[in-house]
């Protein structure tokens, strides 16, 4: 079911992308591990800066979640130094099966 989930997340992606993201899997042998970029929008404090995030899917996904963490560095109250983003609803508490790359980016 995962690898099915996965390759229906990247084709909707493809067909409906976000505005200032890309996500992509790192190769097609391995589609647990996803390279994103996102723009900083304009008017903030990260404008026009591009951020550099991997994202690992858990080999039971969708019923567990995503691991993001930013490759740029950022400073922003939810990623650590080490770049791993801490959100509600990327704790296992509070994640859903509903959520997708597109939720979480």
């Amino acid at each position: 079911m995962t690898t099915k989930r996965i390759t229906q997340e990247s084709l909707k992606f493809q067909r409906e992308p976000l505005e200032g993201c890309s996500a992509n899997p790192v190769n097609q042998d391995d589609l647990h591990h996803w390279v994103a970029t996102i723009t900083g929008p304009s008017g903030s404090p990260y404008a026009g800066i591009v951020f550099t995030i991997n994202v690992r899917y858990p080999d039971d996904y969708p019923h567990n979640a995503l691991r993001v963490i930013f490759s740029t560095p950022i400073f922003h109250p939810n990623v650590s130094p080490q770049g791993n983003v801490h959100l509600a609803e990327l704790e296992r508490s509070q994640w859903s099966p509903a959520f997708t790359i597109q939720t979480v980016l």
